[in-house]
């Protein structure tokens, strides 16, 4: 790894992501830049953040933009839809791929961990190609959130 690859590793693990995950998020981006072929059909996720008491919403809504930005520009994005409402910080995000998710989290995670001083992971619910299951539960269950739901689409 060399360059804006090991710069951007080097960022997203003093962030605190992981450097298997930080690892993974890099190579995705490198991977997209040549010929890469989605695997099999798409995954869609719905996810909120529960804002806490006393929360600065100003802080949490400029995060909430940023990694907004962020999510709809990263390889493999389908489509992405983020809003406040009812106390909560709504996602509704589809990827085309595992590789995918790995590029939107070396992407969004900055932003990301901007929002948790502000909101708390509730709800992850993601509807995934069967082939892929294993991937998506291990992928997914590293946010926290109380309700986590991964099911294979039918």
């Amino acid at each position: 790894m060399q360059g804006s690859a090991l710069q951007k590793y080097n960022t997203l693990t003093a962030l605190g992501l992981p450097a298997v995950q930080a690892s993974r998020s890099v190579a995705a981006d490198a991977e997209r830049a040549g010929n890469f072929k989605c695997p099999a059909g798409p995954t869609h996720i719905y996810a909120t953040l529960k804002i806490k008491e006393g929360a600065d919403m100003a802080a949490l809504e400029e995060g909430l933009k940023k990694y907004s930005a962020a999510s709809k520009a990263s390889a493999g994005k389908v489509t992405a839809s983020y809003s406040i409402a009812q106390g909560e910080v709504q996602f509704i995000e589809v990827y085309d791929s595992p590789n995918a998710m790995d590029a939107h989290i070396g992407n969004c995670f900055p932003y990301y961990i901007t929002m948790l001083p502000h909101a708390d992971m509730a709800e992850l619910i993601a509807v995934v190609e069967p082939t892929e299951l294993e991937f998506w539960t291990g992928s997914a269950s590293a946010w926290g959130a109380s309700k986590f739901v991964v099911t294979p689409a039918v």
